[in-house]
This record gives structure tokens, C-alpha cells and sequence, in this order.
């Protein structure tokens, strides 16, 4: 599944990217030209956000540690709520893309070193 689903989510993101452009003009007609840099940014969100929800889904849940879930959820929305604050007075709207990858990287470092260190406590006790 996963031999399929990153080439995929690779593939989709590369075709936002060198698109973005031309997806901005049909759907916006030039009156946004701000949004090609915003999807452009957001482009890497397709992989993060299936990297994320397989390491959620398949990892915590398959070690049984699905309590723990709510808990990342609820500290990524506070650090995307911050990051918003923080960032858009000098940024502007880029910095509302730039702190949603900054937050789906945290959930997918936070939930890696759950399961890093749950697998290896499991490994260790054995």
C-alpha cells in the first residue's frame, strides 16, 4: 500500500507545483495571483498529510496506543493556532501555508518518536 500511495501523493504534489500557476488562472482568473505561491507552498502537503495519517492510523492504533491520538491532534492545533498568530502579521497569507507544513511535520515527528520509543521500550522489555 504504501509502495503506491508515496509515489502517488510524490506525483500529485510535483503537478501542484508546476501547475500552480495555471491552476490559479483557470479557477481564479488572475484576480488572485497570491494563490500559485500559496500552492506552491502547500504542494508537500499531500505526502505530509498521508505520511501523518499512516503513522496515526497503522502505527498508534496498531500498537494499541490510540488514547494518545487526541492528545497530538489537540497540541498540533494550538501550535498551528500560535504559529498563525505569529507568523501572519509579517508574512501574510504565506505564512498560514508555511505554518500548516511546519504543524503536519510536528505531528509526523511527535507521533515517529511515540512509536520510536514504544517499539523500542516493547523491544527492550522482551
Amino acid at each position: 500500500m504504501i509502495k503506491i500511495v508515496v509515489p502517488f501523493t510524490l506525483l500529485i504534489g510535483v503537478f501542484i507545483f508546476l501547475t500552480s500557476d495555471f491552476l490559479v488562472e483557470i479557477v481564479a482568473r488572475k484576480q488572485i495571483e497570491q494563490s500559485a505561491v500559496v500552492l506552491r507552498i502547500l504542494s508537500v502537503i499531500p505526502l505530509l498529510v498521508i505520511t501523518a495519517s499512516l503513522l496515526t492510523v497503522q502505527g498508534l492504533y496498531g500498537m494499541g496506543l490510540q488514547k494518545k491520538a487526541p492528545y497530538i491532534g489537540f497540541t498540533i492545533g494550538i501550535v498551528s493556532i500560535i504559529l498563525n498568530f505569529a507568523l501572519i502579521p509579517p508574512y501574510g497569507i504565506n505564512a498560514v501555508a508555511v505554518s500548516w507544513i511546519i504543524a503536519q511535520s510536528l505531528e509526523i515527528i511527535i507521533v515517529s518518536g511515540i512509536l520510536f520509543f514504544e517499539f523500542r521500550k516493547n523491544t527492550v522489555c522482551e
